[in-house]
C-alpha cells in the first residue's frame, strides 16, 4: 500500500492533519519530517541549472525579526567570563514547546532582554524558465567563499552566465570555476527574499520577476517559519514543504539524503532504513510510520570546512572543532545516519584540496629502444632508521639606531647562530641561514638572553624516515624533512664560491633523492652572474655601451631604472663609512641641484643660502667631481625609505658578489654562454673533484647522524635509446610522399615542405640605425631578390616581386610604413634589421601582431652579409619559420605510430601546452601565461592564447594559469571548427612547475580543463585526458664512459630512463630527445601526474620523443615537446605585446626580505593579452 499525503500551500497546523487523516500527532510530525527529507533528496538529485547561454542569479539573504521568550537570545545571567555574550553558550537550551512558557522567575525577569540572534542565511539561485522561473533555496550557516562556491558548483553548469552583486565570495568565479559572472550594484539587483520590489530585469534575457513570483515564496516564510525559524529549528527544515505544495507519494523505498552545506564542503550521505510508509489509525503507543528514534539526525559540528558525526553512544568526534567555531545544531526532528553507514568525505572545488591524486606508474617500465648502461651524477647513501632530528624555528632580531627591532639578514643571521653554537655548550645541531635548527637531541632546556627566539617545531620525526624509506608510498617529495639533512650537507659548503672577476661565480649543486635504488645524493657544479664591485659612472657606460660622462637623456634615464638599478645596491665610502644604498631615481646635475647651507650656529641660516652639491663635496670633502655635469641619483636605505639623499654618481659603487638576477643583453648572453659551456668529461671531473674534496664519510656533521656516502664512483643506470619517428615531406619531382630518416636527432631538408600557400604581395624594407650606406643598399635588394627564388624550391611561391623599403630606426616610421604596406594589402613584411636594439624588434611585433595584423619576418642584416654566397643554408630555417607563420605544414609526423593499442590510434587527439613565465625580476613586471593547442588532425599547427597574471604590489606571483578555463575553452572550440569534431583524448604538456606545487596545478589546472570540456560537450561523453609536467630545472646528468679510449661523451638523442635514479612509485622518466651542439646533454624529467587514457610507459615515452620531432623552427629534435616549446615560446614573445601599457612601469621595485609565501590565488589579477584577428589563431610566435 502506497500513502498518500496532501501538504497545502498554505501552512496548517499539525492538529488539524491529525484530525482530518486519523492519526496521533506524532505520526504527523514524524511524516512530515520525512517528507521534507524526500524533497530535500529531490532538490539534491534535481538536474544542474543554466548551461552556455543560458542566465541564472544568485544572491544570499539574512533572516531577522523578532523572537518571543528569550528563543535566540543570550540571557542576562548567561555570559562568558569576560562580560562578552557568547552566541554558542548563550542560547536558551529550550528543547520543547512546553519550555517556551515563563516557568521560572528568572525567565520572567529577562523576557525580551538580552541580544537578539541572527536567523539563518537563504542562499538562493534563479533561472528564467518558459513556465517562468525556476528556484532553489538553501540553508546555510554563512555566506563566505567556502560555503557558498561549492553550492554553486554542484547545482550551476559551468560556462552558465550568472549574474550577482558584489559579494567578495563571488569574486572567482569566471576565473577559477568557468562562469561567464556578470555583477550588478546592490540598488539594482536587490533582494530574491527581503527586498519587496515590483519587478526584476534578468539581464541578456529580458524577462522579468514578478512580485507574484516572489509572494508565492514569500507569504508563506512570514507564518511558517517566524515563529519556528530559531537556532534549534533551522529555516532549511521548512523549504520542502513551502517549495513543494504538490501531492508526494512515498512508496517502499531506501533513499539518499540531503548535503548540508554548512562549512564549505559536503557534509555527509546518509541512508534512510526501510519502511511501508502506511498511515495507520491513531494510536499514541505505535510507531504508525517512522519512529523518532530512527529519524533523529545525530548532532554535529562543523569542524574546518568539514563534518565529524558524534556517534549515538556519545563518543566524542575524531577532531575537535577549534575555539570559538559556530556549530550546526539541527532540529530533534531531522534524520539520523545509520550506525552501519560511515560518512563519506566530498570534494570541494575550492583549491588546495587534493581533488586529484598523483597516478602511479603503470608498470614495471618500458622496454622499447636498445639498451644501453652509462654514469648519471648520483651517489647512493646510507642513513640509519633509527635516526631522529628535532626541529626548531629560531628569529634572529636585530636592533635599529632608533631603538625599533628588524628581522636580520640571512648573513647575519648565519653569523649570530654561529657564534652562539660555538660559545655555548650546545648539543650536535646544524642551522639553515633561516628559521629552521636542527638536533638530535632536545634543547627545551636551553634558554638564553639573546635577542633570538627559538620555538620548537617538530617532534614527529617518523616522517623524516617516512621519505627515505622505499616501502613506504610518499607521492610528494617532502620539502621540510628532506631540507634537514641537505642543510647538513651544506655545513662545510658556505663559502666555496669563488668570482672570476668577469661576473660569474662557480659552485655546487647538492640534493637528496628517494630513488628506486633508495636514497641518492644528486651533486652538480652550477654558475651564476655576479655584477663587477666598479664605479656607477664606469657601470653604465658598459651597460649602455656608450659614454655617458656629458649626461643621460632622460629617456635613458626611465630605461635604466627599469631594466636594471632598482634592483641594485650601491655602496658610498666618501664619509670614512660604507653605507648602502637602494637607489629610487635620477635629480638635476651636481652643478644644480642645491639645498640650504648648515651652519653651525645656535641661529641657523637665517639668510637662507643654498649650496649645490658642487660646492658641498668640494667645501666638506675637499674633493673636486670630475662629472658635475651627470644626473644626481636619488637614494634611500630600506630602513628609511621616506628619507632620500641626492649624491653624485661617481661617488656611488656597485656593492661586490651582488646576484646579477636582470635579464642579460644579447651579447651578455653570448659570453656567458660561451664561459660557461662544460664537455661533459670536464663536468664528470668537476663533480668527482668536488666529491672527493668533500669528503662526506670524514664529515664529523654525517658521522653524528651515521649517515654515509658511496663517493668512489658515480651510480651506473640502464637505459634505452628510442627509435625517432618518420618525418613526411612532398617530393620536389612528382609531389608524391616522401620520407626523410633521421640520423643522431637531426634530418635534411631535401624536398618541399608538406603544404604550403601562394604569396601575392609582399614587401622587404630595411631598417638601420643610422643612414644605410650603398653597400647595405645593395646586400639588402640582392637579399630581396633571391628570396623568392630560394624559397620557392621548397614550395612557397611569390606571384609578384617585393616591394623594397629603406626606413630609419624610429617606431613612429616604421608605424607608418606598416600601415602603408597594409593599405596595399601586403600579406608579409620582411625586415632587414641593421645594427638595432631589441627595442625596435618589440616594436615590429607590436604593430604587426597585435595593432595592425600584418605578419611579419625580421633577420639580421650581419648574418645575411655573412652568408650572401651561401643562403640556401641560412633561409632553410627561416623558410620553415615563414611556411608555418602562413599556416602551412612543414614535416608530418605520424603520431600514432607511438601507440601500441588499436583502439587508441582511431581516437582524435589534442595536444595542448602550457607555461609561465617570469621575468628574471618577476616583481617588476607581471607573469605571462601561455597555453597552445593544437587546430588540426596533423598536430603540426599550434594556436595560442595569453593573459598577464598581476600579483599584489611587492609580491611575486604563482606559477598557477588563472584563467586556464576560458583559455582551454577558446582552442578547444577553434579545434572543433577546424576538424569538425572535439577530441575524445587531450594529452596536456606543462612547463615550469616545480615538484612542490604538483598538487595545486592538479587541483586547479586539471580542473578548470575539465570544467572547459564540461561546459563544451555537456551530456555527450567526455574526453579523456592525460596531464604531464615537463621539468626541464633539475641537474641530473647522464655521462657514457668508454673504457677503451679512456673518454667520457654526451648520450645519444633518444635515450630514456625509467629505472633506478627515478620514482620508486610514481609516473615519472628521464628522456634526452636532442643531440647536444656542445657542452653536456641536459635531459628532460617528465612526470605524468594523472593519466585517464591509460598509457603505458613505452606509449607515451615514444609518443613524447615524437614530439620532440615536431617543432616547426627546425630540422632537428628539440629538448622538450613541440607543444610544450610553443607555449614557452607564446609567452616569451608576449613580453614585446601591449608595448606601451603604463602598468608595467608605474609597479616599484622590491626588498629581498620580502617572503611571498602566503600569497594566494584570489591576490592575483589577469589581463587577457590581445592579438588582431588575423594573427590570434597563427603561429605568430615561431
Amino acid at each position: 500500500m502506497k500513502g498518500k499525503l496532501d501538504i497545502p500551500e498554505k501552512d496548517i497546523s499539525s492538529k488539524t492533519i491529525s484530525w482530518t487523516v486519523g492519526c496521533s500527532g506524532s505520526t504527523v510530525v514524524d511524516w512530515s519530517n520525512f517528507l521534507r527529507e524526500v524533497c530535500t533528496e529531490k532538490l539534491n538529485m534535481a538536474p544542474q541549472m543554466g548551461g552556455i547561454g543560458e542566465v541564472v542569479q544568485i544572491d544570499e539573504s539574512l533572516f531577522r525579526g523578532k523572537r518571543k521568550y528569550n528563543r535566540g537570545r543570550l540571557l542576562l545571567g548567561n555570559q562568558n567570563n569576560n562580560g562578552n555574550n557568547n552566541a554558542t553558550n548563550g542560547l536558551v537550551p529550550y528543547a520543547s514547546s512546553s519550555e517556551d512558557s515563563d516557568g521560572t522567575q528568572q525567565q520572567t525577569n529577562n523576557r525580551n532582554y538580552g541580544r537578539r540572534m541572527d536567523r539563518p542565511w537563504i542562499f538562493d539561485i534563479v533561472q528564467p524558465t518558459e513556465d517562468g522561473h525556476e528556484v532553489r533555496f538553501f540553508h546555510v550557516q554563512c555566506r563566505d567563499r567556502q560555503t557558498l562556491i561549492p553550492v554553486i558548483w554542484k547545482h550551476v553548469v559551468p560556462g552558465t552566465t550568472v549574474w550577482s552583486d558584489e559579494w567578495a565570495a563571488y569574486k572567482n568565479l569566471q576565473t577559477q570555476y568557468g562562469y561567464d559572472h556578470q555583477t550588478i550594484i546592490e540598488a539594482i539587483f536587490g533582494r530574491f527574499l527581503c527586498i519587496q520590489t515590483e519587478n526584476i530585469l534578468m539581464p541578456k534575457s529580458g524577462s522579468f520577476i514578478t512580485i507574484k513570483t516572489w509572494t508565492f515564496c514569500d507569504a508563506p516564510f512570514k507564518t511558517i517559519i517566524a515563529p519556528l525559524g530559531t537556532a534549534s529549528n533551522p529555516l532549511f527544515e521548512h523549504f520542502p514543504r513551502t517549495m513543494v505544495p504538490s501531492l508526494v507519494s512515498v512508496p517502499e523505498m531506501e533513499t539518499t539524503f540531503s548535503r548540508q552545506y554548512t562549512g564549505g564542503e559536503d557534509t555527509m550521505m546518509s541512508q534512510a532504513p526501510r519502511g511501508r510508509g502506511r498511515l495507520l489509525g491513531r494510536s499514541s503507543g505505535q510507531n504508525n510510520g517512522p519512529s523518532n528514534q530512527l529519524y533523529r539526525r545525530a548532532q554535529s559540528a562543523a569542524v574546518g570546512g568539514k563534518k565529524i558525526i558524534q556517534e549515538e553512544n556519545g563518543t566524542q568526534p575524531s577532531i575537535i572543532p577549534k575555539i570559538g567555531e559556530k556549530r550546526y545544531s539541527p532540529s530533534r526532528s531531522s534524520v539520523t545516519r545509520p550506525k552501519s553507514c560511515r560518512p563519506i568525505e566530498a570534494r570541494s572545488p575550492v583549491p588546495d584540496s587534493k581533488i586529484y591524486t598523483l597516478v602511479l606508474r603503470p608498470d614495471s617500465g618500458g622496454s622499447a629502444g636498445r639498451k644501453v648502461d652509462f654514469h648519471t651524477n648520483h651517489f647512493k647513501c646510507a642513513i640509519p632508521k633509527e635516526l631522529i632530528v628535532k626541529q626548531y624555528d629560531v628569529d634572529v632580531v636585530i636592533q635599529n639606531r632608533d631603538g625599533t627591532w628588524r628581522p636580520a639578514k640571512k648573513d647575519d643571521r648565519f653569523l649570530v647562530m654561529k657564534k652562539i653554537i660555538e660559545r655555548e655548550k650546545f648539543p650536535f645541531v646544524w642551522y639553515d641561514d633561516g628559521k629552521n635548527l636542527y638536533s638530535t637531541e632536545d634543547l627545551s632546556g636551553f634558554q638564553k638572553q639573546y635577542e633570538m627566539k627559538v620555538k620548537h617545531k617538530n617532534t614527529d620525526n617518523e616522517k623524516i624516515w617516512d621519505f627515505f624509506d622505499p616501502t613506504k608510498n610518499i607521492s610528494i617529495r617532502p620539502r621540510d624533512s628532506v631540507r634537514v639533512l641537505e642543510t647538513l650537507l651544506k655545513q662545510h659548503t658556505r663559502s666555496t664560491m669563488v668570482c672570476d672577476g668577469r661576473g660569474i661565480g662557480y659552485g655546487f649543486y647538492q640534493a637528496m633523492f628517494l630513488t628506486k635504488v633508495g636514497v641518492t645524493l644528486n651533486i652538480n657544479n652550477t654558475f651564476t652572474c655576479f655584477y663587477h664591485s666598479m664605479n656607477l659612472v664606469d657601470f653604465l657606460c658598459d651597460y649602455l655601451q656608450t659614454d655617458i660622462t656629458r649626461g643621460i637623456p632622460e629617456r635613458e634615464q626611465q630605461l635604466l631604472l627599469k631594466k636594471v638599478l632598482k634592483s641594485i645596491w650601491l655602496e658610498t665610502n666618501h664619509t670614512g663609512q660604507v653605507r648602502k644604498y637602494r637607489i629610487r631615481g635620477f635629480g638635476l646635475s651636481s652643478n644644480r641641484h642645491t639645498f640650504p647651507k648648515q651652519v653651525e650656529n645656535d641661529q641657523g641660516n637665517e639668510d637662507g643660502d643654498r649650496t649645490s652639491v658642487t660646492e658641498y663635496f668640494r667645501e666638506k670633502y675637499d674633493r673636486k667631481l670630475r662629472y658635475p655635469d651627470l644626473p644626481t641619483v636619488e637614494l634611500y636605505t630600506p630602513g628609511n625609505k621616506s628619507l632620500s639623499h641626492h649624491l653624485p654618481m661617481e661617488v656611488c659603487t656597485i656593492q661586490e658578489w651582488q646576484r646579477s638576477i636582470k635579464p642579460l643583453t644579447a651579447d651578455q648572453r653570448a659570453r656567458v654562454t660561451k664561459k660557461t659551456v662544460v664537455k661533459p668529461e670536464q663536468r664528470y671531473d668537476t663533480i668527482m673533484r668536488v666529491v672527493y674534496d668533500r669528503k662526506f664519510n670524514d664529515d664529523t656533521y654525517l658521522k653524528q647522524i651515521g649517515m654515509t656516502v658511496e663517493d668512489k664512483d658515480m651510480i651506473i643506470i640502464p637505459g634505452r635509446i628510442l627509435p625517432p619517428p618518420e618525418i613526411w615531406y612532398k617530393s620536389n619531382r612528382d609531389n608524391s610522399d616522401v620520407i626523410e630518416r633521421v640520423s643522431i636527432g637531426k634530418w635534411n631538408l631535401r624536398n618541399r615542405l608538406h603544404t604550403t600557400r601562394e604569396i601575392k604581395k609582399w614587401a622587404c624594407v630595411l631598417v638601420s640605425s643610422r643612414e644605410p650606406s650603398n653597400r647595405e643598399i645593395d646586400v639588402a635588394s640582392q637579399f630581396a631578390a633571391r628570396f623568392p627564388e630560394i624559397i620557392g624550391r621548397f614550395g612557397i611561391y611569390f606571384s609578384s616581386a617585393p616591394i623594397q623599403k629603406s626606413d630609419p630606426a624610429v617606431p613612429n616610421i616604421i608605424l607608418r610604413r606598416l600601415e602603408e604596406l597594409k593599405q596595399e594589402k601586403c600579406e608579409v613584411v620582411l625586415f632587414i634589421l641593421n645594427g638595432v636594439g631589441e627595442d625596435i624588434y618589440k616594436c615590429i611585433k607590436y604593430f604587426g601582431n597585435q595593432k595592425l595584423g600584418i605578419i611579419t619576418q625580421c633577420t639580421d642584416y650581419s648574418a645575411i652579409q655573412k652568408n650572401i654566397m651561401k643562403l640556401d643554408m641560412y633561409l632553410q630555417n627561416l623558410v620553415q619559420k615563414f611556411n608555418a607563420k602562413l599556416g602551412g605544414v612543414n614535416g608530418l609526423i605520424s603520431l600514432t605510430r607511438a601507440l601500441t593499442s588499436a583502439s587508441k590510434k582511431d581516437d582524435v587527439f589534442m595536444f595542448f601546452g602550457a607555461d609561465v613565465t617570469h621575468t628574471t625580476c618577476s616583481r617588476d613586471r607581471p607573469s605571462i601565461a601561455c597555453v597552445v593547442g593544437s587546430r588540426d588532425s596533423t598536430s603540426t599547427q599550434y594556436a595560442s592564447r595569453m593573459t598577464e597574471q598581476y600579483p599584489p604590489k611587492g609580491r611575486i606571483s604563482l606559477e598557477i594559469i588563472m584563467d586556464l578555463f576560458n583559455m582551454s575553452t577558446d582552442l578547444l572550440k577553434l579545434f572543433a571548427s577546424s576538424n569538425g569534431c572535439l577530441p575524445n583524448k587531450i594529452v596536456f604538456y606543462r612547463d615550469g612547475v616545480d615538484d612542490g606545487s604538483y598538487q595545486k596545478v592538479m587541483d586547479n589546472e586539471i580542473r578548470a580543463l575539465k570544467n572547459a570540456c564540461k561546459a563544451l560537450y555537456l551530456d555527450n561523453p567526455q574526453p579523456k585526458i592525460t596531464f604531464l609536467v615537463v621539468k626541464k630545472r633539475h641537474n641530473t646528468r647522464f655521462f657514457v664512459y668508454d673504457q677503451h679510449q679512456n673518454t667520457t661523451s654526451n648520450v645519444q638523442a633518444g635515450t630514456v630512463v625509467d629505472t633506478h635514479i627515478v620514482h620508486p612509485s610514481l609516473f615519472d622518466f628521464y628522456l634526452n630527445s636532442h643531440a647536444a651542439i656542445m657542452g653536456t646533454s641536459h635531459p628532460v624529467l617528465y612526470h605524468v601526474l594523472y593519466d585517464e587514457i591509460g598509457f603505458t610507459s613505452d606509449e607515451i615515452q615514444q609518443l613524447t620523443y615524437y614530439l620532440c620531432h615536431a617543432d616547426v623552427r627546425c630540422t632537428k629534435a628539440v629538448s622538450i615537446p613541440a607543444p610544450a616549446h610553443y607555449a614557452h615560446l607564446a609567452a616569451y614573445h608576449s613580453r614585446d605585446l601591449d608595448y606601451q601599457d603604463d602598468r608595467r612601469s608605474s609597479i616599484n621595485g622590491y626588498d629581498d626580505d620580502i617572503i611571498d609565501s602566503n600569497i594566494t590565488l584570489e591576490e592575483v589579477q589577469t589581463k587577457v593579452i590581445q592579438l588582431d584577428p588575423s594573427i590570434q589563431d597563427t603561429m605568430w610566435y615561431v
